[in-house]
């Protein structure tokens, strides 16, 4: 069962500013999240598409990177308390091990690690080229065989293939 509940107690729009006690999340809330979601995305775009140039010192150019994804997310996260996580401490941290990184594909993971402290599935920093080498996946044909819909709340199988492995 696909659900709203798990929306409960977040904070929200209500007059005091705090936790909805018990309500689901308005429909207005969750549409100021994507809102804010899309400016994460945007950003980690292009941050992507910025890459690395031979003409800067590494360290450096790794620095301006680091700090404009970590900027962007303490601009524009959608919890103001980023779920208790010290972000500060968190920039502090990681800072100087992206400054001592050695490579690109080092940097990439600790920019994703210090993304991941936020426990949330849609924060990531997705490398430059990156999806040239799994568009073929991605976008292959094919798929479990069945169709789902979302009724009444509720995810409702409403056609199976047949000889599917579904």
């Amino acid at each position: 069962m696909i659900s709203l509940d798990h929306w409960r107690d977040f904070p929200g729009d209500n007059a005091a500013g705090g936790p909805r006690q018990g309500k689901a999340i308005s429909r207005h809330s969750i549409m100021r999240i994507l809102v804010k979601f899309r400016s994460v995305v945007i950003i980690l775009a292009f941050a992507v598409f910025q890459g690395f140039g031979a003409d800067q010192d590494k360290s450096e150019e790794r620095l301006v990177l680091f700090e404009t994804v970590w900027s962007k997310v303490n601009e524009t996260y959608f919890d103001p308390s980023f779920g208790g996580l010290d972000w500060q401490k968190v920039h502090d941290g990681y800072r100087p091990q992206i400054a001592a990184a050695k490579s690109e594909p080092d940097v990439h993971a600790l920019l994703n690690k210090m993304l991941w402290e936020l426990k949330v599935s849609h924060a990531a920093y997705i490398p430059r080229g990156y999806f040239a080498t799994v568009e073929p996946t991605v976008f292959a044909p094919g798929g479990i065989g069945l169709d789902t819909r979302l009724l009444g709340g509720q995810a409702v199988v409403t056609a199976v293939g047949p000889e599917s492995p579904a």
